[in-house]
């Protein structure tokens, strides 16, 4: 129950600010009222309650920390300092939006790391995004499939209905998350673990069930770059589990190429092509060229170590003058480039990039090797691992999604429980590595 209360919180994302360091401000006719991606403010996250419930509970061990066991952790904590201290920084105090959400979320996992199993963990993540899906899945059939808009603004506002619009010529899904993009990544990302669950037999027609409303939700968000995301991912997932061999052998080279390109066929062919090659289309991609721009602006600006963790948006509006020829001048200087990696760039410089592009490629590399385990639990999160991951990197060159708190708090706890210690803490006096029986685990 813990566990997926904080599941459910972290998918509403409830919360409260405690402290706002800026304020809507009017320069040169340009509204700058945000910092970066996370935002103004220091934010205490209600999924930071498991603790404190959990202490109440009887939930009373944290789990040991050992240095070596939080490379990329440190990593990010280093790069918080030099950020701080970066003479390039036109705000230094941004970056502790950034560390106020990691310093909560690290705590909260290595928490639910040193008091539960990882077959708790599995069933507490799997009972909370079963919820979810049954929540969203109503609330798609209620707007826009019926029409309903208290459905609609029930969770965020009369501004949904300006969201759920915003594609001309159709009505999407936004959920309880309030925009159709970050519906559909969270449910890419559900679809993901429940997928890896049904193929490695855990639940398996709840997991059907639930993979299959995932994908109905997506469907109705009318979210292009989940589209085509949704189709790598997923045939990624299975041919990694099916594969008897690397993922990266011919054989599934080949096989990957002509899916996708057979999925691209199929929608061009369908009604669908037409919210790819009409609609907003040719404005979305001039805007989003024109985010990209901004971001190889701030980087050239400062190359080594970029303007700051959650910064950039501010120097856009600061210190960047924007010519008439760039498309939508007020959006782009007031929004996260849509690109995360051109983020990644623009705050952290090509230190930041390096270390990031080699992040994906570690996690990859030891997620790969731990898909065929004895252990099944393992097995499913190491497959939602990599699935997860493939798709931030993906959906990360079009949008920064990806690097809202919802979806970094869900990947960061899957990520983190395939390596979880097995502690026995119920029947014996000191943590002690045990092995996982995880057919017992499963029963419980």
């Amino acid at each position: 129950m813990l566990i997926s209360f904080f599941v459910l919180m972290l998918a509403f994302d409830f919360g409260t600010s405690f402290h706002s360091f800026l304020t809507t401000t009017n320069y040169e006719g340009t509204m700058v009222d945000r910092l970066g991606v996370f935002g103004n403010s220091l934010w205490i996250s209600l999924s930071t309650f498991v603790i404190p419930i959990g202490f109440f509970l009887g939930y009373q061990r944290f789990a040991v920390l050992k240095l070596r066991d939080y490379k990329w952790e440190m990593v990010v904590l280093v790069m918080s300092i030099l950020s701080f201290f970066n003479p390039m920084n036109p705000y230094p105090k941004s970056v502790l939006v950034f560390l106020c959400y990691a310093g909560q979320l690290f705590l909260s996992v290595n928490y639910i790391k040193g008091n539960f199993t990882q077959g708790e963990v599995l069933k507490g993540i799997f009972d909370g995004l079963m919820v979810i899906t049954v929540l969203q899945t109503m609330l798609v059939i209620m707007y826009p499939l019926l029409g309903i808009e208290a459905a609609l603004t029930f969770f965020k506002g009369e501004d949904m209905i300006d969201y759920a619009l915003k594609r001309e010529g159709y009505t999407s899904a936004v959920g309880i998350f309030g925009h159709p993009g970050t519906l559909a990544l969270f449910c890419l990302i559900t679809t993901i673990f429940f997928l890896s669950s049904y193929l490695n037999g855990f639940k398996k027609q709840l997991s059907f069930y639930c993979f299959f409303a995932n994908v109905f939700i997506i469907v109705l968000t009318f979210s292009r770059t989940t589209y085509v995301t949704s189709a790598i991912i997923i045939g990624i997932v299975l041919i990694s589990f099916y594969s008897k061999k690397s993922f990266f052998s011919f054989k599934n080279i080949v096989l990957a190429s002509v899916g996708f390109v057979l999925f691209l066929g199929i929608l061009y062919l369908s009604p669908l092509s037409e919210l790819f090659l009409a609609s907003d289309f040719e404005n979305q991609i001039e805007v989003r060229f024109s985010s990209w721009f901004m971001g190889y602006d701030i980087w050239n600006r400062a190359k080594l170590l970029g303007v700051g963790i959650n910064a950039h948006v501010y120097y856009m509006g600061h210190f960047i003058r924007v010519t008439q020829d760039l498309a939508v001048v007020e959006f782009i200087t007031t929004n996260p480039i849509h690109n995360i990696h051109l983020i990644v760039l623009a705050e952290t410089g090509l230190v930041g990039m390096v270390l990031w592009l080699s992040f994906f490629g570690s996690k990859m590399s030891s997620h790969t090797k731990s898909l065929k385990t004895r252990n099944i639990v393992v097995n499913i999160f190491s497959l939602a691992t990599i699935g997860i991951l493939i798709s931030i990197f993906i959906y990360g060159f079009f949008g920064w999604a990806p690097l809202k708190r919802e979806m970094i708090t869900l990947t960061f706890l899957i990520g983190q429980v395939h390596v979880f210690k097995v502690y026995n803490h119920r029947t014996a006096h000191h943590y002690r590595p045990q092995p996982l029986d995880f057919t017992q685990q499963l029963v419980n």
